[in-house]
């Protein structure tokens, strides 16, 4: 079953004659939904079960947490690698603005933030960033450290974000209360109003919140389930309706993974894919690196 993420700017559906539907509108991002079936990683951990406390490598570094290997019988083999405690913040992203001119996110009126607004440097996760924009701050994180960071594959993803687990979720088989970042499935009054000016659309429709704001997984990695949606390496089929108009690289498509903040589909976020455009930001999609 294939299917779309909600309206755009008030767009509605148009039907594709493949069963696949193209969300139109001002921000140009065309999502689609592949519903998989659900594949439990066998529990347990190739060198250990549990994961290594946070380190950073540098002031503006995002913490990386060490995760143990797939154990044998996996999909396919991942060693362990470090993952970044938490989603990709508006604090570290817009150090590589600055330090490196990165391309500053964009916001509604598609024109790039200020780099200068103090307000800025919080722990949302940054969004908005189109996935070509976030290689830069690959690349300066990479330089930064000295050890190259990237984003993880889909195997990676899900076994991290599964942790050892075999159920649903790594709480449990549903997604119940004040687990994620999921509409509906948290306390949205704990968190205080916007301020005063706030032009962030993740940010004003509530689709993200502070990262770190819920409990880690057993792995004590953070909002791996909701919050920012989580870019992976894993590409799709350009549309070839894209491809009537323009390149193959102009019609890239990344697998996002985890759902977010407004999402309402309780029951796939683990094994759920999200196809975005890589040369358009979404307000729903953020990132999080590894590194080897």
């Amino acid at each position: 079953m294939v299917l779309v993420n909600g309206p755009v700017d008030g767009a509605m559906p148009v039907p594709h004659p493949k069963g696949v539907e193209i969300m139109p509108g001002g921000l140009l991002t065309f999502l689609f939904a592949v519903a998989l079936g659900a594949q439990a990683v066998a529990s347990g951990a190739g060198d250990g079960t549990a994961a290594a406390k946070s380190r950073a490598d540098c002031a503006e570094c995002p913490p990386m947490v060490r995760v143990p290997g797939l154990p044998t019988g996996g999909r396919q083999p991942v060693r362990p690698l470090y993952v970044a405690r938490h989603e990709t913040t508006w604090r570290e992203y817009m150090a590589a603005v600055r330090e490196a001119n990165c391309p500053a996110p964009k916001i509604d009126d598609d024109k790039p933030v200020d780099p200068a607004d103090p307000g800025l440097n919080d722990n949302y996760p940054v969004t908005k960033v189109p996935v070509r924009d976030y290689e830069c701050y690959l690349s300066w994180l990479s330089m930064k450290t000295g050890i190259r960071h990237r984003l993880p594959t889909a195997e990676e993803w899900e076994h991290f974000a599964r942790a050892g687990t075999t159920t649903n979720y790594p709480w449990g088989d549903s997604l119940g209360q004040n687990n994620a970042i999921v509409h509906r499935h948290y306390d949205a009054s704990r968190f205080p109003p916007n301020r005063p000016g706030e032009r962030r659309r993740s940010v004003l429709s509530g689709r993200v919140r502070p990262v770190e704001s819920m409990p880690p997984n057993p792995w004590g990695l953070y909002d791996v389930i909701g919050n920012a949606r989580e870019a992976t390496t894993e590409i799709g089929a350009p549309w070839p309706e894209c491809l009537k108009l323009k390149d193959a690289d102009w019609c890239r498509l990344v697998a996002g993974r985890g759902g977010n903040g407004l999402w309402t589909d309780s029951d796939k976020l683990m094994t759920e894919r999200i196809f975005h455009f890589a040369h358009f930001g979404d307000a729903s999609l953020g990132y999080r690196p590894v590194h080897d």
